[in-house]
């Protein structure tokens, strides 16, 4: 029988899809306010893998994550969520989603920890 422990610290990032970087950059706003202060954000990539949302968001969509500097508990990955979709659903336009949101927690395991690297690496810019 194992026995039970606190869960490994985690990095949180949130994997965003949008069309319009007015959007994004509103929801990078509301991120960091919810999640606290933005470690480091990936330039945004051109995203052309389905046309799921199509639909919703609109076509010549880009991907950018979101990373945290703060280590978040994993078991708070619901509760993060349901915020996500609240803020993806305060900058709907009737009813669509102009953003996905999609976080992500990633637990340290072994040494070093990603977001040890990742932070190393973005206070060396």
């Amino acid at each position: 029988m194992g026995t039970p422990k606190p869960p490994e610290s985690a990095l949180l990032f949130v994997s965003t899809l949008y069309r319009d970087t007015d959007v994004f950059e509103q929801s990078e706003e509301i991120l960091k306010n919810s999640f606290g202060d933005i470690l480091y954000t990936s330039p945004p990539l051109p995203w052309n893998y389905s046309s799921y949302y199509k639909d919703e968001i609109g076509e010549q969509l880009f991907r950018q994550i979101i990373f945290f500097r703060n280590i978040v508990d994993p078991g708070l990955l619901a509760d993060i969520k349901l915020k996500t979709n609240e803020i993806e659903s305060a900058l709907s336009l009737d009813g669509r989603r102009l953003i996905n949101l999609d976080p992500v927690i990633l637990p340290c395991q072994g040494s070093p920890c990603i977001h040890k690297k990742l932070r190393s690496s973005a206070l060396s810019r």
